[in-house]
């Protein structure tokens, strides 16, 4: 057994924030100066000394635990010495974060844990799973029938202590992505097991304003029964809660990256029992449901002060976020360091985890005294869930933004000037900025007035518009903000980040242009057609125009600038995809739209659609699946299409075009997880998208698929209407929810002609593919070009489908 010896390395520095004030010369406020003290670790080192300290079974506590780092911030390339220096900060208050965690996170993040089956390797998250036997829910639905249906106390509490007994049944464990028994498999476990108690109400963590699941729904059942009324929510149901990857943002500079936000969010999906006895996702959450698990992610800083294990938890999400940036960015092979030894020899110490848990058994009971015969009605709350961790995280460009300020660079030369030599396992560094700049970004920062919230709000928006124009490629990003007292806000920043103001009047232009266009059913009037055309020649068109891209065959197209339209008062109900694209004459329009349809929910920040836009998948042969469908027409013309389609499956592969796809068929192609384009080329009406057979394909159907958030867009093909307005709103409400992105074809000219010319213009496009690096949103208005349709006046803004002259909006 490995001994452990107290460290000798090193005193461990707890990381401080000195503020210093600094004397004022001129009578203005004196500036404030932040100190920022953190550890850096060479990995090259820390690999040499563990692998020299466990072979002689000597490994000080201190090296085991990443030197006292306690939140991992980063790394630093040295690249004199072919290291990579890790840099992190320190806190007493915190766990401490371990070695061997990091060593798994990296092993998985390199895919070492991928199992072999046959000829194929089979590659997971790392992750856990806790589900109850589906028998044993079986048996406590008819438990809990029992208990609501009878009116005999006796044979109720009889009912009860059946209920715990079968409830307290061993749940399956699972560990997903990396070995069983670890330190990283058991952290997850406890959280998730420990989270399943704060969702019943089994355990409570005092913290105000934090509810369990079981409370919420008793406390709203209570008022409904004090008013008199009916119980407006159910008393029992399955849900099932998961931790995720939350928000993801770093910064860079040459030969480093710092970690600014990595975020751990609980998830949640209302299940149900299928007629066979298993257990099924609904693929949308229980509403209450949702509202626990937005407060424990609202939450989660302080409820890991109060819960150590969930300080662990980030530790272990943040570890896999550094481990998949070093790849991302190609560290090993850019720094030149070799960490064969950490990647293939350095041994992971057994951990026992439970391969099964009791199940918890918590019913909470609310007596009422009413007009009932016996003076009492109880009710009881019956809520199991299921639960996992899923650290699922998929490093892209759009998560990085280049430092401006020179602050990251000058924390590198803090960390490599300070480093005493290179066989120095670790040591600590100063950083000092102003704090009227941020830290990384340099951007000024007002302090919040806590005596005024609407300068603050206006304050946070232009910084998050700011922030998002670092990423915006091409376009402006208009933002609308509205006071209480109807004063309204209009300012736009351009992709170079200039700010521009809209004058007041201009403004409330705006904002009666977007309420009327959004509130707006069929065709629009004249006179709104030319106020849009004057606000953009006035507002807009010197900011950012198309411009020319030639194809490689010569042929020359216009590439539509991107405008990003946000408001804190609009909310578009078929439109409001944040990955839902709107074709007008002088942009692809994007609208950041409200999270929910309700008051005082802010929109999809700037930034985060800016990303979203941005990991738009560009178009290729691999990444794309077709459905088609051909309706009833003439022999001669069928024939035109079978051959187009024939050369279609040549270009993409046989197995890539479904053609008359059944009901099971066009399933399966939706929840194939390696295609992130699906373009479909059916026919459909209001009642819903008609398949083989003309069998109907509604908004039901697509509830029972699950999660469809790896479907980037699902673009209608050549000759498709209007999918938003199927099924009045109702299928592309859904596919919002399953976070589908919808890419309408121009419909301003469909006939079976064109759109065979289309289908004819998109295969010679994908036959040469890799030299249209363009993001898909731009395709439909490409091929309408050069086949020479004019796109003018087309718009396509959910239930506002027509075609109209000079439309833009």
């Amino acid at each position: 057994m490995m001994k452990k010896l107290l460290s000798t390395v090193g005193i461990i520095i707890l990381i401080a924030i000195t503020l210093v004030i600094i004397p004022s010369c001129n009578g203005k406020e004196p500036k404030i100066i932040e100190k920022f003290e953190g550890r850096a670790v060479s990995l090259k080192v820390l690999q040499n000394k563990v692998k020299d300290c466990i072979a002689k079974e000597t490994c000080p506590e201190n090296i085991l635990q990443l030197c006292g780092i306690k939140r991992v911030m980063g790394y630093v390339i040295d690249e004199k010495n072919r290291d990579i220096i890790l840099i992190g900060n320190i806190d007493d208050s915190m766990p401490p974060l371990y070695l061997e965690d990091f060593v798994i996170a990296l092993r998985n993040t390199w895919m070492m844990y991928a199992e072999l089956k046959g000829n194929t390797y089979y590659y997971s998250n790392p992750g856990c799973s806790i589900d109850p036997d589906p028998n044993v829910l079986n048996n406590l639905q008819q438990i809990g029938n029992q208990i609501f249906s009878s009116s005999n106390p006796d044979k109720v509490q009889r009912n009860l202590t059946h209920w715990h007994n079968v409830c307290q049944q061993p749940q399956q464990v699972r560990v997903l992505g990396i070995p069983y028994d670890t330190r990283f498999g058991k952290v997850m476990v406890e959280a998730d097991y420990y989270m399943k108690r704060l969702v019943d109400g089994s355990v409570s963590l005092d913290i105000e304003g934090f509810t369990s699941l079981t409370d919420i729904t008793l406390n709203i059942a209570r008022e409904d029964i004090d008013k008199g009324g009916q119980i407006s929510v159910p008393l029992s149901s399955l849900n099932r809660f998961w931790f995720f990857p939350g928000e993801n943002s770093f910064f860079e500079d040459k030969g480093v990256v710092y970690i600014k936000r990595s975020e751990v969010k609980l998830l949640t999906e209302e299940e149900f029992l299928t007629k066979k006895g298993e257990v099924a996702g609904t693929g949308r959450p229980n509403t209450l449901a949702q509202k626990f698990a937005e407060s424990f992610s609202t939450r989660y800083a302080e409820i890991a002060k109060r819960e150590p294990i969930y300080s662990e938890l980030e530790g272990l999400f943040r570890f896999v976020a550094l481990t998949r940036i070093m790849k991302h960015k190609n560290a090993l092979s850019g720094s030149g360091i070799n960490l064969d030894y950490l990647m293939n020899q350095y041994p992971i110490k057994r951990t026992p985890v439970n391969h099964a848990l009791p199940g918890i058994s918590n019913i909470k009971e609310f007596k009422h005294k009413s007009e009932i015969h016996g003076g009492y009605s109880i009710l009881y709350l019956w809520l199991p869930s299921c639960g996992g961790v899923s650290i699922d995280l998929d490093i892209k460009n759009s998560y990085f933004a280049l430092d401006r300020s020179g602050s990251i660079d000058s924390m590198k030369k803090s960390v490599l000037d300070t480093r005493p030599s290179p066989d120095t396992l670790y040591w600590d560094f100063l950083t000092i900025s102003k704090v009227s700049s941020s830290p990384i970004t340099g951007r000024e920062s007002k302090q919040p007035d806590k005596t005024n919230e609407i300068p603050t709000a206006l304050t946070r928006r232009l910084e998050d518009i700011k922030e998002a124009s670092q990423n915006l490629k091409n376009g402006i990003i208009i933002d609308l903000f509205i006071e209480e007292k109807n004063i309204v806000h209009g300012n736009i920043v351009d992709a170079a980040g200039s700010l521009h103001k809209i004058d007041s009047e201009t403004s409330k232009e705006l904002r009666k242009l977007l309420n009327i266009t959004a509130s707006t059913h069929g065709k629009l009037g004249s006179s709104l057609l030319n106020h849009w055309q004057r606000f953009y020649d006035t507002n807009l068109s010197h900011l950012s125009k198309p411009t020319s891209w030639t194809c490689p065959d010569g042929r020359t197209v216009k590439i539509k600038p991107v405008l990003i339209i946000k408001s804190n008062e609009v909310s578009y109900k078929y439109a409001n995809l944040e990955k839902v694209p709107v074709l007008a004459d002088n942009f692809v329009i994007f609208i950041a739209s409200k999270i929910k349809e309700s008051k005082d929910v802010s929109e999809t920040s700037a930034k985060d659609l800016v990303s979203k836009i941005n990991d738009v998948p560009m178009l290729s042969r691999d990444n794309v699946v077709f459905a088609i469908r051909l309706p009833e027409m003439r022999k001669e013309e069928q024939a035109r299409w079978e051959n187009e389609i024939t050369e279609l499956e040549k270009v993409v592969g046989k197995k890539n075009v479904v053609f008359n796809p059944s009901k099971k068929d066009f399933n399966r192609m939706l929840q194939n997880r390696g295609k992130e384009i699906i373009v479909i080329e059916l026919t459909h009406t209001d009642r819903g998208i008609t398949l083989r057979e003309n069998e109907r394909y509604t908004s039901k159907d697509l509830l029972q698929c699950g999660d469809l958030s790896h479907i980037k867009y699902l673009m209608t093909g050549p000759g498709t209407c209007s999918l938003p307005r199927l099924e009045k709103g109702d299928f592309a409400a859904i596919l919002r929810e399953k976070g589908v992105g919808i890419m309408n074809t121009s419909y301003g000219e469909v006939s079976t002609k064109i759109a065979l010319k289309r289908l004819k213009e998109l295969i010679r496009i994908l036959r040469d593919v890799e030299k249209y690096n363009l993001p898909a949103y731009y395709l439909p208005d490409m091929i309408d070009q050069l086949i020479g349709i004019s796109s003018e006046g087309t718009t396509n803004l959910g239930k506002l489908n027509y075609h109209e002259r000079r439309l833009l909006g």
